[in-house]
């Protein structure tokens, strides 16, 4: 095999006529000199993301909730399930336990800040077709 035992298989996915390498959906965010590292959803993360914010609301609609609660259990929700664990700092295990909301809200404006330009790359490259939405 090409490049000896050290290369490793990288996982890649296509779209349109780009082929992606997972380490080009990273996201990392760096935040008092720590690196917290999430990886861009596919369409079945997005939909575990929905589902469970869905199970978080109880079931309610977001109507029931002020604002400043529905934007951290998303934040949260988000964070939780696209991290990396061992690519982000050992004592970060879940943002369900960060007391620091601040850095909840660094990692989450991180990941909006990667979706809109990886978008726009795809829609630069002719490779996302459709409307745009708001999804996670």
């Amino acid at each position: 095999m090409f490049g000896g035992k050290d290369q490793e298989t990288e996982k890649t996915y296509r779209v349109g006529k780009q082929v992606l390498r997972e380490s080009e959906l990273k996201i990392q965010v760096t935040y008092k000199g720590e690196v917290f590292t999430l990886l861009y959803p596919t369409p079945l993360r997005k939909s575990m993301i929905e589902t469970e914010m869905a199970r978080r609301f109880g079931g309610l609609p977001r109507s029931s909730f002020s604002q400043e609660h529905i934007a951290l259990v998303e934040a949260c929700v988000i964070i939780d399930t696209l991290m990396i664990p061992k690519e982000c700092p050992s004592w970060f295990t879940t943002p369900w336990e960060c007391v620091d909301e601040n850095l909840i809200t660094e990692i989450y404006q991180g990941y909006f800040q990667f979706r809109d330009r990886f978008r726009e790359r795809l829609r630069s490259n002719g490779a996302e077709g459709g409307g745009k939405g708001d999804s996670p």
